[in-house]
């Protein structure tokens, strides 16, 4: 008779950025459930903790270059506009404006999640990403109606993708 595989837990590396706060490092080590013949999956509670009135989102932000060749990130926040603003991000990169946390992991070929690898391309990633949804929660906010994030994103580089 064969066994059952059982779920494992596992890790993989990404970027978390808390927005109650202020650290100066941004790579996490951030533990994955792998179910029985299934892909890591990361375990989100483990970083966003203490705000349950806020859910947790997702949105995939693919990168091509010119050539077509493609990156995917996860980026997984939780946003309103009565946080505050994420000193953590700000800290290190003085541009991106966000409010509530943020993690950013990269998505494998032929795995969901991998360890964050591309820096660069991380870093357009989310640079696109919080620029576009932050336009969006302005617009919500002024028409007072809700925050409409899409889950898939788009977003063309100069930049080789490897």
């Amino acid at each position: 008779m064969s066994e059952t595989p059982s779920a494992q837990l596992s890790s993989l590396v990404g970027w978390y950025f808390p927005f109650d706060v202020v650290q100066t490092s941004y790579k996490h080590t951030i533990p994955t459930y792998c179910p029985a013949r299934e892909e890591a999956i990361p375990i989100l509670d483990a970083k966003f903790k203490d705000y349950p009135a806020f859910a947790i989102r997702r949105t995939f932000v693919t990168i091509r270059d010119r050539g077509g060749r493609e990156r995917r990130f996860g980026i997984f926040y939780r946003t309103d506009p009565t946080l505050p603003l994420n000193e953590s991000i700000i800290h290190v990169w003085p541009r991106i404006k966000w409010r509530g946390d943020l993690m950013v992991v990269q998505v494998g070929k032929r795995t969901p999640f991998v360890h964050l690898r591309n820096s660069d391309l991380a870093m357009l990633a989310l640079n696109r990403f919080t620029a576009s949804a932050n336009a969006l929660i302005r617009k919500a906010v002024r028409e007072e109606k809700p925050t409409s994030i899409p889950t898939e994103m788009l977003f063309r580089s100069r930049q080789r993708v490897d």
